[in-house]
C-alpha cells in the first residue's frame, strides 16, 4: 500500500492541528547538512553548526554565533532482490531532500536551534508492504517526510552542555462510510481527525579537556501510525474492512562519541545501540468482517533485531591565507543486520551496512562582510548480499504462525507457493548521497 500527501495539505495539518512535537530520523547516511554527511554522521561531539539540532542539540550551546545554513541533497539508489525465477530492483522513493537550519545564543548560557528538512516533491510517502513483499526495512521509506524539530541547549557551565530537541509531525486518520442511496447509486461519508505524536532528542556534552569531546545522545522512537477504515453497505450485506500499519519507523538509540581536535585535524568515534526489536511490524494489519464474520489477516508481530554501528570521521585543515580556511572531510560508518531469519512467508532484507563519505568546506572569513561556509559531500552505502533459505511448515503450524509458510493447496500434489522468497530470496542493496550546503555566520 502507498500513500503519498501533498506539500500543501501536509503544512496545513502541521500548523493548524499540531501543538505538541514528534522526532523524524533521516537516513543515518544522509542527513542535514554536507559537512555532517561527509563525515558519516560522527559528529555528535565535534560540530557545532545548526545540524547540532538533530545529531546533539546540547552542542547548539558551543557555537558562540548565529548561523544559518540551507542544504540540498539527492539519493541515487538501487535495491536488488531475487530468486531462482527472476531478478528485480527498486529504488528509494522521493530520493531529493531540501533542508534549513538556524543556531542562534540568546544568553551566555542559552542557545536555540531549528531545523526542518523535507523531501521536494512531497511532503510525507508512506509505503508498507504486504507480509510477502520483497522490502528493504533500512532503505525504504524513512526518510519520506517532513522532519521539523526546534532545539534549545543549556550551558551551566564552560565545560558542560545539555540539549534538547523535538519535532512536529501530525497524521489524519478517519472512516468512510458508503451505502446505496435512494437512486440505487453508492453514496460515501467520510469523517476524519488530525493527531500529534510526541518525541524527542536529548544530548550531553563535556569539553573537560582543551582538545577532548565527549557526547552522549538519546533519540526517541518515532513510526507513523495510519489507520483507513471503510465502513460498507452492499445490497443489504455489511462489508467493514480496516487497514493500520506503522511505517516510518526510527528506533530508540542511543549513541556515545568522542572527538580529538587541534588546529589541524579533528577527528571522532561514535559508539551506537538501535533498539529495532521493540518497533512495531512494518507490515499491514487488513481487518474484514462481513456479516459479522471476521476474514482479517493476521500479521507477524516482531521481526527486528537490535543493531550496533559504529562511525568515525576526520577532518583535515589546511590554510588558503591569513583568513581562509580549506577542510577535507572523511567518514566511515559500520552497521549490523536489524532482522531475524526470514525463513517463513515475509522478505524483509538486511545485512551489515558499509558506509563511506568524503566531502569539502571552504570557509570564506569576510567575504560580503560576513563568514561564509562552503560545503559539498559524497556518501556511500552499501549493504552486502544476503540470502534467505524458506522452510515449510505444515498446516497447523501455519494457522498458530502468521509468518509460516505451507502448502497452499494440500488437495493438489506438490508444493503448491505463490511466495515471492520460494525457495530463497537474495538481496542486496546500494545508496549513493551527494549534496551542498551554504552556511552564513553573523555575530549575536
Amino acid at each position: 500500500m502507498r500513500l503519498a500527501v501533498e506539500k500543501g495539505i501536509s503544512l496545513w495539518l502541521l500548523l493548524v492541528f499540531v501543538p505538541e512535537p514528534v522526532f523524524a530520523s533521516p537516513l543515518e547516511f544522509a542527513g542535514i547538512g554536507s559537512v555532517a554527511a561527509a563525515k558519516s554522521s560522527a559528529v555528535i561531539a565535534s560540530e557545532t553548526g545548526p545540524e547540532s539540532s538533530y545529531y546533539n542539540p546540547a552542542a547548539l550551546a558551543f557555537s558562540g554565533t548565529l548561523q544559518l545554513q540551507l542544504s540540498y541533497q539527492h539519493l541515487a539508489s538501487k535495491l536488488s532482490y531475487g530468486g531462482p525465477y527472476a531478478e528485480q530492483s527498486s529504488e528509494i522513493d522521493l530520493a531529493d531532500l531540501g533542508a534549513f537550519a538556524v543556531s542562534a545564543p540568546i544568553t551566555p548560557w542559552l542557545s536555540m536551534g531549528l531545523a526542518l528538512q523535507s523531501p521536494l516533491k512531497s511532503a510525507l510517502s508512506i509505503d508498507a508492504p504486504s507480509i510477502e513483499d520483497p522490502h528493504f526495512p533500512y532503505y525504504e521509506n524513512r526518510s519520506q517526510r517532513i522532519s521539523l524539530f526546534p532545539a534549545l541547549a543549556l550551558r551551566p557551565l564552560r565545560w558542560l552542555s545539555l540539549g534538547l530537541a523535538l519535532n512536529y509531525f501530525s497524521s489524519l486518520r478517519g472512516s468512510l462510510r458508503t451505502a446505496m442511496g435512494g437512486s440505487r447509486a453508492t453514496e460515501a461519508s467520510l469523517s476524519a481527525q488530525a493527531e500529534s505524536y510526541t518525541s524527542f532528542i536529548a544530548g550531553l556534552r563535556v569539553v573537560p579537556l582543551k582538545h577532548w569531546r565527549f557526547a552522549l545522545v538519546y533519540r526517541h522512537a518515532f513510526s507513523v501510525p495510519y489507520e483507513i477504515v471503510t465502513e460498507n453497505l452492499v445490497g443489504g450485506t455489511p462489508l467493514d474492512i480496516a487497514m493500520k500499519g506503522y511505517a516510518l519507523a526510527s528506533p530508540h538509540t542511543l549513541e556515545l562519541g568522542v572527538a580529538y581536535q587541534n588546529r589541524f585535524i579533528l577527528a571522532e568515534f561514535d559508539l551506537g545501540y538501535q533498539f529495532f526489536s521493540v518497533l512495531h511490524s512494518p507490515f499491514v494489519q487488513v481487518d474484514a468482517t462481513v456479516s459479522s464474520i471476521d476474514l482479517g489477516l493476521r500479521i507477524p508481530k516482531k521481526v527486528y533485531n537490535d543493531a550496533i554501528f559504529t562511525r568515525a570521521s576526520l577532518s583535515l585543515n589546511h590554510a588558503l591565507s591569513q583568513h581562509d580556511l580549506f577542510t577535507q572531510h572523511f567518514g566511515f560508518s559500520l552497521t549490523t543486520s536489524m532482522l531475524n531469519e526470514q525463513t517463513g512467508r515475509s522478505n524483509l532484507l538486511d545485512a551489515p551496512k558499509l558506509g563511506l563519505s568524503t566531502g569539502s568546506s571552504i570557509r570564506f572569513e569576510k567575504l560580503f562582510g560576513h563568514p561564509l561556509i562552503l560545503s559539498a559531500h559524497a556518501a556511500l552505502s552499501y549493504m552486502r548480499s544476503v540470502r534467505s533459505d524458506k522452510v515449510i511448515s505444515s498446516i497447523d503450524q501455519a494457522r498458530a504462525n502468521p509468518n509460516a509458510l505451507a502448502d497452499e493447496d494440500e488437495t493438489v500434489s506438490g508444493m503448491q507457493l505463490s511466495n515471492p522468497g520460494y525457495p530463497y530470496i537474495v538481496g542486496e542493496a546500494i545508496a549513493l548521497s551527494i549534496g551542498l550546503s551554504v552556511a552564513v555566520e553573523f555575530e549575536p
